[in-house]
């Protein structure tokens, strides 16, 4: 991970752990168990997000360790929590993998970035994945 990209982890981190209700954008959660996938929230700097560690099946573990700089493994059979600024040049045109037991699918950042246009910080936007089918 590169220094700018680790020391954006640990800004998402560190803000997500002091508390992010009061500039919530959009939470998401799996349908089946009400699983917290990821939050995201806006900044000064812009928007951050957070997705907790799972526990999941070994492919799993390394959903995006190549191809998301700010994935961090913590061991076998669980991810790490995730977390960085949803304007970081590499992650803003890529996906973000969402996991828990319930659900395991990449979300592209666009579609986060359309569930929550237009919404007020404090007022974020509920998904449930997998999401409705028409």
């Amino acid at each position: 991970m590169s220094s700018d990209r680790e020391q954006a982890w640990h800004d998402a981190t560190a803000h997500y752990e002091l508390g992010v209700k009061g500039s919530m954008l959009a939470e998401y959660r799996c349908r089946e168990k009400n699983c917290l996938l990821l939050h995201v929230w806006q900044t000064p700097s812009g928007p951050e997000f957070f997705a907790p560690a799972a526990r999941v099946s070994g492919r799993f573990t390394n959903a995006g360790q190549f191809d998301w700089p700010t994935f961090n493994r913590i061991g076998p059979n669980k991810t790490g929590d995730k977390a960085g600024s949803l304007d970081d040049p590499l992650i803003a045109r890529q996906w973000l993998w969402l996991l828990c037991d319930h659900f395991k699918e990449a979300v592209w950042t666009r579609d986060i970035r359309q569930d929550f246009e237009g919404r007020k910080p404090g007022n974020p936007v509920k998904v449930l994945l997998p999401r409705d089918t028409p």
